[in-house]
């Protein structure tokens, strides 16, 4: 009898088979993948594609994805997004405190824990997966 796993590469899924009875084999983030969708256009207002806020982490899903939850503001162009748990994903343009710009892994490297908070700017036009471009993470 065999069972299928699901793995996250991403934010997108992927089947692998594994005997019943036997363990999957523990995958580390990689950055296969993180190059699935191109940066949006700068041809729009930086209200809609500079949203400066802060954020705790939810979980990191892969090497360049986090599930956060947005801290927000009183209004704005953040406002809708107050309090609401999204996926941020890094691009060739994200760039970081801590890690060179455009570095895809840098996200599955920081050691990031649910809980943790930093300062960040993203995109407010979602990836066809629903994900965010992470523009700047304070990390």
């Amino acid at each position: 009898m065999m069972t299928v796993c699901l793995l996250a590469a991403c934010g997108t899924a992927s089947g692998s088979t594994v005997a019943a009875g036997t363990r999957a084999a523990s995958v580390a983030p990689t950055v296969a993948g993180c190059d699935a969708y191109q940066p949006p256009s700068l041809d729009v207002d930086a209200t809609v594609q500079h949203l400066k806020t802060s954020a705790t982490v939810v979980e990191v899903t892969s090497a360049c994805t986090l599930r956060v939850r947005i801290a927000g503001a009183n209004g704005g162009s953040v406002a809708p997004f107050n309090d609401r748990v999204i996926i941020l994903r890094a691009t060739t343009r994200t760039t970081f405190k801590t890690a060179p710009e455009g570095d895809l892994g840098a996200i599955g490297r920081f050691g990031l824990k649910s809980g943790d908070s930093f300062t960040l700017s993203f995109d407010s036009r979602p990836f066809p997966d629903g994900s965010f471009p992470l523009n700047y993470m304070n990390w």
